[in-house]
């Protein structure tokens, strides 16, 4: 799986900023709920963000924050052109890993992450992982996504990610940290049709499917097609849906 995660990101680094609507909202969400969080006077200095991507979230919060460590991760080594100029101005680096495997050096003020833990194969240990990373005044941020993400594409392949509750992320998280804010959401954008869908499903590295491969027969796209917009129609248009959770914790 985490290969496909790789392969899906990395084809879709030239389409991602374009097509990321949603994701885009997200992270300026979620960057207003970390200012928002950060206590008076507190120098946020040190920077880890988990799935940095094209930098959506990264390139707010260097704007607000005065960092001097930066840490960016991201599986794909394909997004790391994408902050050669931070090597100017930070003591930076990139990790180029899957997160859950990766060796985080030290301990920062905050750590972050953008629509990247539903990809995650096991929760729990990664949080006991963060938890060493985290100061005892830093603030863990983050947003991710909940049960009703894609239900179009769902609800017609049966085909999906499995994703946690608000009430389970809640429960993990309290092992180790004492919950400041939690937030959801429901987001629908427009797109002109079902096959518009897939292409932006496509174009972000979002896909909906486990498998690296579905076979869009003609039968078969024609079929979603019209049940698509029998089902999820809004005038010309049909929907999709993302329902986005945030959490903004610290240390117990």
């Amino acid at each position: 799986m985490k290969q496909l995660i790789l392969n899906r990101f990395s084809k879709a680094q030239a389409t991602y900023d374009a097509n990321a609507l949603a994701q885009r909202e997200i992270a300026s969400r979620l960057s207003e709920l970390i200012f928002n969080s950060i206590l008076t006077n507190y120098q946020c200095k040190s920077l880890l963000e988990i799935g940095c991507g094209t930098g959506l979230l990264t390139r707010i919060l260097l704007s607000r924050f005065d960092f001097e460590k930066v840490r960016l991760n991201d599986i794909s080594d394909a997004f790391a052109p994408f902050f050669s100029d931070l090597k100017e101005q930070y003591d930076y680096r990139f990790y180029a890993e899957d997160a859950e495997k990766a060796d985080f050096s030290g301990t920062y003020d905050l750590i972050a992450s953008s629509s990247v833990f539903q990809w995650f194969d096991d929760v729990p240990a990664f949080l006991e992982k963060i938890k060493k990373h985290l100061l005892p005044d830093g603030l863990f941020a983050f947003s991710t996504f909940g049960q009703e993400n894609v239900k179009e594409v769902k609800a017609l392949t049966g085909n999906g990610l499995v994703y946690f509750s608000q009430k389970e992320w809640i429960e993990m998280l309290s092992v180790h940290f004492e919950i400041l804010k939690t937030e959801e959401s429901l987001m629908e954008i427009l797109l002109d049709s079902p096959k518009e869908v897939l292409k932006h499903l496509k174009q972000t590295g979002v896909n909906a499917f486990k498998h690296e491969k579905k076979i869009w027969t003609p039968t078969k796209m024609s079929w979603f097609d019209a049940a698509y917009r029998n089902l999820f129609s809004i005038g010309e248009q049909v929907t999709l849906t993302y329902h986005p959770l945030y959490f903004i914790v610290r240390l117990k």
